[in-house]
């Protein structure tokens, strides 16, 4: 039997790209049951697209917490999700169209944590750099059975982040690296789905990559 799926995403200030990670969730060959966003106090026109989205499409839902850090985001997000198999990605990535129905049929073959793929989206020298620097070791072939996923593009029961006793609200950075630790430590054992493929736009100059 096939699994119910929530996808989880946290934004910020994402107005030029979010239509474009909307457009790719709704375009899924399989698509979520319910895509839950959850945006920590945009100031731009971010509220106003997922808005427009969620009555447009009933499996987009969204929650405003200003405030809120990454790691708060997304333990909000998994709170508000209905169903025990949860997908995950961030602001500013595009889906390849068979990303979910990958990660489902990881889902489907027991796997219970979940490692999907990501690439870099770069249109100049600087993004190209950066994109080796931030994504290369994702590269399909440097992946390995195992290897702990970023949270772009991640897959997980709602009990192993339970066990794992969620993501760590006391980090700004770095916090996927470290629940994916306390994930391992709690007994789970991340699976690679090497067809399960996110795209991620890199950002345009040195300041916003700071």
């Amino acid at each position: 039997m096939s699994p119910d799926i929530s996808l989880i995403c946290t934004v910020y200030n994402e107005e030029d790209l979010i239509r474009e990670l909307l457009k790719s969730v709704l375009e899924q060959n399989r698509t979520p049951e319910e895509a839950v966003f959850v945006d920590g106090g945009s100031t731009d026109n971010t509220q106003n697209i997922l808005e427009e989205y969620s009555e447009e499409h009933d499996l987009i839902r969204f929650e405003v917490e200003d405030g809120a850090n990454i790691s708060e985001g997304r333990n909000r997000a998994i709170e508000l999700a209905e169903n025990d198999h949860i997908v995950g990605t961030d602001g500013g990535c595009i889906l390849k169209e068979n990303w979910c129905g990958e990660m489902e049929k990881a889902f489907e073959d027991g796997n219970k944590a979940l490692t999907g793929l990501f690439e870099p989206i770069a249109d100049n020298t600087f993004e190209t750099v950066q994109g080796e620097l931030r994504a290369g070791h994702f590269k399909p072939e440097n992946v390995l059975e195992g290897q702990p996923p970023s949270a772009r593009s991640i897959g997980f029961k709602k009990q192993v982040w339970r066990d794992a006793a969620n993501f760590p609200e006391d980090l700004y950075t770095g916090e996927d690296a470290k629940f994916c630790r306390k994930v391992e430590e709690a007994g789970s054992d991340w699976h690679v789905v090497h067809g399960a493929m996110v795209q991620w736009h890199m950002r345009p100059g040195s300041k916003d990559c700071w």
